[in-house]
């Protein structure tokens, strides 16, 4: 009888290590390890696959799969550690089919090739891995972050946005220039947002301006016709403060302010003279987190604090 199991291959950040007086580490979950695919040890690597099988079905075993590779980015957040788990499997090169074929036949191993993120697959014991591939460091213990994963896989699949949110906060993490690290965070936020519908006030004079536009030219209807579609709803600005308040009260969203402020002249002139952007990269990093640690503890239980 065949039997399935899933392997995610996942980056971490630079800046971080993970040490262990062991590789792989065990996860006491579907039989599964923690194992560094690059270095001599797990100190060395900033590479890592996860591995899990004894599923009956392949479904399952995509099914448990995509738990896990949200519970990485989960724990991402959690351990302020940048996770890239790639959410569309792409391959790394390695063997070629003949060579696959060749080891197969002479020697029963079966190679598959590395895929960033996650490779479902028929699990054998004989099934290895293979690819070809061409700061200041902060370390932690890999049984840790074994531990931080185990807490962080959700018991439904995430919503979209939230793990499209989450993504975004683990991969700003991999950018060295502050200004693109701070604009993927922000975006982060806005990603969450859900946009209202104006006030009614608001409404009545939109409907009067659309009345005003019917006997307008065709294409100047046109332009201010979708001008005013958006007036319908608030603005992604008054939004997502509105996220902040919900999670993190009056205290965040002024501090939201300033960094929106210095978002949309950055967006828009190209540069914001005088501006720390190390420093307001690290106020982005702190207020998503506080937001998506909101959204994820209603979601999955707190985090242990030992």
């Amino acid at each position: 009888m065949k039997v399935f199991g899933f392997r995610i291959r996942f980056n971490v950040e630079p800046s971080r290590r993970f040490s262990s007086d062991t590789n792989p580490v065990a996860v006491e979950d579907h039989g599964g390890s923690l194992k560094a695919i690059e270095g001599a040890t797990m100190a060395d690597a900033t590479r890592f696959a996860l591995r899990m099988g004894g599923f009956a079905t392949a479904e399952d075993a995509e099914r448990v799969g995509f738990q896990w590779a949200d519970a990485i980015v989960i724990a991402g957040l959690r351990l302020r550690t940048g996770f890239d788990v790639g959410r569309f499997a792409l391959g790394l090169g390695g063997a070629s089919a003949y060579l696959k074929q060749l080891v197969r036949e002479d020697f029963g191993i079966i190679i598959r090739n590395e895929v960033h993120g996650l490779d479902v697959f028929e699990d054998t014991p004989t099934t290895r891995f293979v690819a070809a591939s061409g700061t200041a460091q902060g370390n932690m213990r890999a049984d840790h972050l074994v531990t931080t994963l185990r807490a962080s896989v959700p018991p439904t699949p995430l919503a979209p946005k939230l793990r499209l949110a989450l993504d975004l906060f683990g991969l700003a993490r991999f950018e060295r220039s502050p200004r693109v690290r701070f604009l993927t965070l922000i975006s982060a936020i806005e990603v969450l947002t859900t946009r209202a519908p104006s006030s009614a006030a608001a409404l009545v004079l939109v409907d009067s301006w659309e009345r005003a536009l019917a006997s307008a030219d065709a294409d100047v209807r046109d332009v201010l016709t979708n001008r005013l579609r958006e007036l319908r709803r608030e603005s992604i600005g008054v939004a997502c403060r509105q996220l902040v308040r919900d999670h993190g009260g009056d205290a965040a969203v002024k501090d939201f302010r300033r960094l929106y402020d210095v978002r949309s002249t950055l967006v828009h002139d190209g540069e914001v003279p005088g501006e720390d952007f190390s420093a307001v990269a690290q106020r982005a990093t702190d207020l998503t987190a506080l937001v998506l640690e909101s959204l994820v503890s209603k979601i999955v239980p707190a985090f242990p604090t030992t």
